[in-house]
C-alpha cells in the first residue's frame, strides 16, 4: 500500500520531519510518521477518515462489537479505543494489509466457500480474528474457536458459517 498518495499535510513520511515532534509507526507495512497536534485521534478515524483505507469498519465505538479489529503488534485489537499517541514504535495492520499473505486467501475463499459473510458489515473484525488464531494455531477446537470469536458481533447470525470456515482452514 502507498500512504504517499494519500498523506494530508499532518502524515508525512518519516524520512522527511523532525523525528521528536512526530508520532512514527508502521501501518500495512509503510512507514507512518503522524504530526503530535492529532496524536489524541482515535485510530479507527484515523484509517478511515485520513487514509481512506475502509475495511475497518467504525461500529460501536465502545470496545464492544470487534468491527474495527486490527492487529497490532500481531495482538488483535479494536482501533476505536487506541489513540494515536500510543502507537510509537508498534506495527499496524488492516484487512487491506493481509491481501497478499496465503494464509489471508485460504481464510478469504474458505468465507466465500461457506457463504460467512452476509451484510458484511462485522466481516472485517472478524477476518482479522480468524487471521490471528491461523496465523498462530494449527489445530483449535471448535469450543477454542468460538471462545476467541466471542468479542465479534455478527447481527446477521452466521456464526456457524464462520466456525465453518476456520475448520476449513486449519485442517
Amino acid at each position: 500500500m502507498s500512504v504517499s498518495g494519500r498523506m494530508s499535510s499532518k502524515l508525512r513520511k518519516s524520512s522527511q520531519i523532525d523525528m521528536a515532534k512526530e508520532i512514527v509507526f508502521t501501518l500495512n507495512s509503510v512507514k507512518c510518521t503522524v504530526a503530535q497536534e492529532i496524536s489524541d485521534q482515535v485510530l479507527v478515524h484515523f484509517i478511515r477518515d485520513v487514509l481512506k483505507l475502509k475495511a475497518t469498519k467504525f461500529g460501536c465505538g465502545m470496545d464492544q462489537c470487534g468491527a474495527c479489529k486490527v492487529l497490532i503488534d500481531d495482538q488483535v485489537r479494536n482501533s476505536c479505543q487506541i489513540y494515536l499517541s500510543e502507537l510509537e514504535g508498534k506495527s499496524v495492520m488492516t484487512l487491506e494489509g493481509l491481501q497478499s499473505s496465503a494464509k489471508f486467501i485460504s481464510l478469504k475463499n474458505s468465507f466465500a466457500h461457506e457463504n460467512a459473510a452476509q451484510c458484511g458489515f462485522c466481516t472485517s473484525g472478524i477476518l482479522i480474528t480468524c487471521f490471528s488464531l491461523i496465523s498462530k494455531n494449527n489445530h483449535l477446537s471448535e469450543k477454542e474457536i468460538k471462545e476467541k470469536l466471542k468479542d465479534n458481533l455478527c447481527r446477521c447470525g452466521v456464526h456457524h458459517k464462520i466456525l465453518k470456515s476456520v475448520v476449513r482452514v486449519m485442517n
